[in-house]
């Protein structure tokens, strides 16, 4: 069972020579103790996730 996590997040979109890149940063807003270990254990599952959905947009907007 997953309990909720309220996070923020910033997005930055840089352009640089032609290319788009993407400055994600998020972090645990409001949490307990448990859950922001949760949050800081699980930050690179979280990592390949977004650069899967980062990947994905970008091979869409390649077409």
């Amino acid at each position: 069972m997953f309990s909720q996590l309220e996070m923020i997040v910033d997005l930055e979109f840089i352009i640089e020579n032609s290319q788009t890149i993407i400055d994600m940063v998020s972090f645990p807003h409001q949490v307990s103790d448990a859950s922001k270990k949760v949050f800081e254990e699980d930050i690179s599952n979280m990592e390949q996730r977004f650069i899967g959905t980062f990947d994905q947009l970008n091979n869409y907007l390649s077409k």
